[in-house]
């Protein structure tokens, strides 16, 4: 059984090592930091474990003029050794109870082109967004 709830302060080390196979530009106090930092604006983490930590999610509630309210997945990740093993998927499940306790209608993430399948299993659509950025520095 996949056990999908919040992750403590005292398990960021932990997550870190799952987050880093995704994310390999931050180190540990940058993920700490940055993590501490999101969280003041909203940012939620949760773990799937297995017992063990074997995935991890960070998503925050956001509400703009084109959405509404939505939820949106900043990160979805699932241990190198655990994929396949349905620990994605209850991911996803537990962001969709989680929205649906709120009464929010959708949830939004950005996806690699290889990870789109996956989504689309999980019942995510293609929504034809083109995202763009600027480099300011």
């Amino acid at each position: 059984m996949i056990d999908v709830k919040p992750i403590p302060d005292n398990e960021l080390n932990q997550a870190f090592t799952i987050v880093s196979q995704l994310r390999p530009h931050l180190d540990a106090g940058q993920f700490a930091c940055r993590v501490t930092g999101m969280k003041k604006q909203g940012y939620l983490v949760f773990g799937a474990y297995l017992p063990e930590l074997a995935g991890y999610m960070g998503l925050r509630e956001v509400e703009t003029l084109a959405r509404g309210r939505f939820l949106h997945i900043d990160d979805l990740i699932v241990d190198k050794h655990s994929r396949q093993s349905g620990v994605g998927s209850a991911l996803i499940n537990y962001a969709k109870s989680f929205g649906l306790s709120r009464k929010i209608q959708c949830i939004f993430l950005d996806s690699f082109p290889e990870s789109l399948e996956f989504y689309l299993k999980t019942g995510f659509s293609d929504h034809g967004s083109i995202l763009v950025k600027s480099t300011l520095f």
